[in-house]
């Protein structure tokens, strides 16, 4: 699902939209672009902005503090900004050039070193400032590796999908100064394309190109927004059919229409075209292997996205070896309920669970958001079985192309949470139950909304860490299993236990390919074998590891601390389900080395 994400400064300022990478299919994210190291000194003038900036953190009260420099950060990227419910945001886009994010990396170095000297008075602030020094200090750290994240990619968390995701989702269009201002920010993509074009262009003068497969795909898609005519263009659909709703004079309506589509038409498609140009003379240098191993510095840029994206100490070697483990233990589970149902213990797993699929049903496209609809309706009524307290923000379901990911509310409440589902095609029943739980409820939108609800810091509002979130929407799942929402649905829960398998073998394939030198083939055959999945599906989920490595290895690494941590708390005598639910899910995301500080 998309998501914060999702939000997902790239990598932690992730937001409110979570990625596809849970349960379905794609995603997009507005996350600001991860900071870079640049040999380019920023002029004087611009550091000493920065200077001025860090001298108005000084002498405040922790809290104070905290909301004051999160938002200077989020500030630097309006559309985060923006989607977090920011005032007065500039009509712009993020800027990816290297002097802006040299800049960007001395306000977040410079806030970090105030932060260590900041006195806090209880225990929760203590806690809140190492949570917050732990996502500074990672974005630190990581603005050393960002030539190996593929900007230019096909997927969710390219910077070209999660600009598009902004105008299409994320930007407001509820006045004409929304639309003269989504008008004002389309003059901006061009450059901000332009931008990317340069970035890629100079990652390959340091020997770092998308493998071929993926570069391949990235033109496809990429393409696919440059042969349409203006009016059929992404960048104006949503705009036209928005717009034409506003309370508008006739002459202002058309004049926004019009200069909406000659920015596109005369700017934004040349800009992609450019931009596939250079993608395509790649093609006969780009490499065949897929893991970002095969680069000089590669296995520790890996070693380090693990760590980001699990917010553990795990090695690629313990994560392998878990997912193995792990896969062992679903397949022992699964063969059980392929025994109740009768059927052949030597046909396999992935021969069953073709025939479950079959058994279960397929849901046809006109009727998913409908039926997607129903298992959430079924599940809210049922969250105080185990929670004590429900977000009040609504849940929506819409069907899209480009489903299996959500999309959290707006602060303001004007756009309420979205599962994203796929209705291009039907859907196999059995695995339905699963992905709304994942998604919807008691999973993301539970999570992320309540986070957004309880009056915390902009910070804790806003920042996902990977393991936490999705950890957390791995475990509704399970959640919902033991409470019994698959009673009498023996199919249901077998579909939950594919997707648990699809988890575990994420992380046998996403540490293969990229620690171990697997080839493509390999991951998507082992990956086919044990999680039933068809052959072109596996070969879609290993694209996706590829190009977004380590973020895949999150789920299941969460949701087993979790329910570790869930463990250790039922060993008391005054456990209560729902008391521990709450000291989860009320404090915002949180690594999960630091899972255990209030709980």
């Amino acid at each position: 699902m998309k998501k914060l994400t999702l939000l997902r400064l790239s990598r932690t300022l992730t937001l409110t939209l979570i990625i596809s990478a849970c349960g379905g299919g794609g995603g997009a994210g507005t996350s600001a672009p991860t900071l870079k190291q640049s040999n380019t000194a920023p002029p004087d003038e611009p550091a000493s902005a920065i200077d001025d900036q860090l001298a108005q953190l000084d002498g405040l009260d922790f809290a104070t503090f905290m909301d004051r420099s999160f938002e200077m950060l989020l500030r630097r990227y309006p559309e985060s900004a923006l989607e977090a419910g920011l005032k007065n945001v500039p009509a712009e886009l993020n800027r990816i050039d290297p002097i802006w994010e040299a800049e960007t990396l001395d306000l977040v170095t410079g806030v970090l070193n105030k932060l260590k000297d900041i006195e806090t008075r209880t225990a929760a602030e203590t806690d809140l400032k190492a949570t917050y020094g732990y996502f500074l200090d990672d974005l630190i750290v990581g603005s050393a590796y960002t030539d190996f994240t593929y900007p230019a990619s096909y997927f969710i968390n390219s910077v070209p999908t999660r600009t598009l995701f902004f105008f299409t989702d994320i930007h407001p269009l509820a006045s004409g100064s929304d639309a003269s201002d989504y008008v004002v920010r389309l003059q901006s993509v061009d450059e901000k394309i332009r931008q990317l074009t340069t970035n890629i262009q100079q990652t390959a003068s340091n020997g770092i190109i998308m493998p071929r497969i993926l570069l391949d795909a990235s033109i496809r898609r990429h393409q696919s927004d440059t042969t349409l005519s203006a009016q059929g263009n992404p960048y104006y659909g949503r705009f036209d059919r928005e717009v034409r709703s506003l309370p508008l004079g006739l002459q202002q309506r058309d004049d926004l229409l019009d200069d909406a589509k000659q920015i596109i038409e005369n700017e934004i498609i040349p800009a992609y075209t450019a931009l596939i140009n250079v993608l395509n003379s790649q093609q006969t240098s780009a490499p065949n292997a897929v893991g970002v191993g095969q680069f000089a510095r590669g296995l520790d840029f890996y070693h380090y996205k693990l760590g980001h994206h699990t917010t553990s100490e795990l090695t690629a070697d313990e994560i392998h070896r878990l997912g193995i483990t792990e896969l062992e233990r679903i397949h022992t589970e699964m063969k059980s309920v392929f025994e109740r149902l009768g059927y052949p213990e030597n046909d396999g797993i992935a021969s069953n669970l073709s025939r479950a699929a079959a058994d279960s049903g397929f849901v046809p496209a006109a009727q998913v958001v409908a039926r997607y609809e129903e298992i959430l309706s079924t599940a809210s009524d049922r969250l105080s079985e185990a929670f004590n307290i429900q977000p009040q923000a609504e849940l929506t379901v819409i069907g899209s192309a480009r489903g299996g990911f959500y999309l959290g509310p707006s602060p303001d409440g004007s756009r309420p949470g979205a599962f994203y589902a796929s209705n291009t095609s039907s859907e196999p029943a059995m695995l339905m139950k699963s992905l709304a739980y994942h998604e919807g409820v008691p999973g993301h939108h539970l999570q992320i909304a309540l986070a957004m609800e309880q009056g915390q810091s902009l910070f804790q509002q806003n920042v996902t860490f990977t393991g936490f979130v999705e950890g957390w929407a791995l475990y509704a799942e399970r959640l919902a299993s033991e409470l019994g929402w698959y009673e009498g649905d023996p199919l249901g829960d077998l579909g939950r236990l594919q997707y648990e398998a699809f988890r575990a073998a994420r992380l046998v394939v996403d540490t293969g390919i990229h620690a171990k030198g697997w080839h493509f083939e390999e991951a998507s055959t082992f990956f086919q074998e044990n999680t039933g999945f068809s052959r072109q599906s596996s070969d879609n989920q290993i694209a996706r590891y590829a190009v977004w490595p380590g973020q895949a290895t999150a789920y299941m690494v969460g949701m087993l601390e979790i329910l570790n941590m869930r463990a250790e708390q039922q060993s008391e005598p005054m456990f209560d389900l729902r008391d521990f639910h709450d000291q989860l899910l009320t404090r915002g995301a949180v690594p999960l080395t630091m899972l255990d500080d209030e709980n």
